[in-house]
């Protein structure tokens, strides 16, 4: 008789011989035994994210019964959030168990990652930021450029002159913005002591 998860294969007797016969049925004339063979089902796992992007290692084909670690593999620019159970842990073990079913789907979802935008005025002390911080993969943002007193905005290291910096969120990314000391003309005009206005 099959038991969940395994089915027959068939019966072999004490001298190797097989027959796949099922029900087995022959006469008595001697002692006989008869041993049946059962083999695991296999199971079809699969992983589906319910948000984000990512995907799961290992998958496809296995034996009831088997016991193994499936691992959520987050998609770049996002992170593992958890499994439907609530475990934050990516890594997940498993045992393929009663009830048999010819496949099993197991649910995570990914969360976008967060990259750091950062900037720095050269010379140090020039100019102040704002739009420096964390933001999600895949958002739009920038940052502008403010210098200090007395100074003034030339333009950023990689190329741009404009003070607002635009950007595609990717990756963690660090700004050089260069300023330089505002040059100020005085103009002296000298007059004789009887010609002053």
């Amino acid at each position: 008789m099959e038991n969940d998860g395994y089915e027959f294969k068939y019966w072999q007797d004490e001298l190797g011989v097989t027959t796949t016969q099922y029900p087995l049925t022959f006469s008595v004339t001697e002692n006989k035994t008869y041993t049946a063979v059962f083999a695991a089902k296999k199971v079809d796992v699969r992983g589906e994210a319910t948000a984000g992007l990512g995907s799961f290692d290992p998958i496809g084909q296995k034996d009831f019964g088997t016991t193994f670690t499936l691992e959520a593999l987050p998609a770049y620019g996002y992170d593992f959030d958890r499994w439907s159970t609530g475990s934050t842990n990516p890594k997940r073990d498993i045992t393929l168990s009663s009830p048999w079913r010819s496949d099993t789907i197991f649910y995570a979802s990914f969360k976008r990652h967060k990259y750091t935008i950062s900037a720095k005025a050269d010379p140090e002390g020039t100019g102040t930021f704002i739009g420096v911080g964390q933001y999600e993969y895949e958002t739009d943002t920038a940052v502008t450029a403010k210098p200090a007193t007395g100074y003034q905005f030339v333009g950023w290291t990689d190329g741009p002159t404009d003070s607002r910096y635009p950007i595609h969120i990717e990756e963690d990314k660090e700004l050089i913005a260069r300023f330089e000391k505002i040059s100020y003309t005085i103009t002296a005009v000298a007059y004789d002591e009887d010609t002053l206005p």
